[in-house]
């Protein structure tokens, strides 16, 4: 987990770099044929680049916030992994998950034989009653690519 607020922290901490210069490359007006000199030469930053660089910030922003929620959903993986936690170490919300994402799939199918229906349930009993460890499937994380306002309160919703 500790490893995910470094991540976090260092990530934000690129983006204000970003928005520093934006915000100094703003400063030289939009209008004006004020330029930036580097060592290869002078470049004049005009209405269209500070427009494109603004857009970039948006683009940036929705990236921390979609790979944060990502990731910390690992990060919630990673910990049950590394604590070995069986069934009854977890939260409700998380026990649901592992039940929908992880253990369901043996029983989403139509075709599937009730025989195999009943081993599966039987295996899944058995390894809750043995306090077997959890494992957590990160590839089931349900985030499709685009993560808006609704999606991250069913994701909060879903994991606790």
């Amino acid at each position: 987990m500790k490893e995910f607020i470094r991540d976090f922290n260092r990530r934000v901490a690129e983006i204000q770099k970003y928005f520093e210069l934006v915000d100094k490359i703003e400063q030289l007006g939009a209008l004006s044929a004020k330029s930036i000199v580097f060592p290869s030469g002078e470049y004049i930053v005009d209405s269209e680049i500070q427009k494109i660089l603004k857009s970039h910030c948006y683009l940036l922003l929705y990236n921390l916030v979609e790979s944060s929620i990502r990731n910390g959903i690992t990060a919630i993986h990673d910990v049950i992994l590394i604590e070995q936690l069986t069934y009854k170490d977890l939260s409700p919300k998380i026990k649901r998950l592992w039940l929908l994402n992880d253990k369901s799939k043996s029983f989403r199918d139509s075709y599937i034989k009730k025989d195999s229906v009943a081993d599966n349930l039987q295996e899944l009993i058995k390894s809750v009653l043995d306090d077997e460890m959890v494992s957590l499937d990160p590839s089931n994380i349900p985030i499709s690519g685009n993560l808006d306002a609704k999606t991250i309160k069913e994701l909060i919703d879903l994991t606790g």
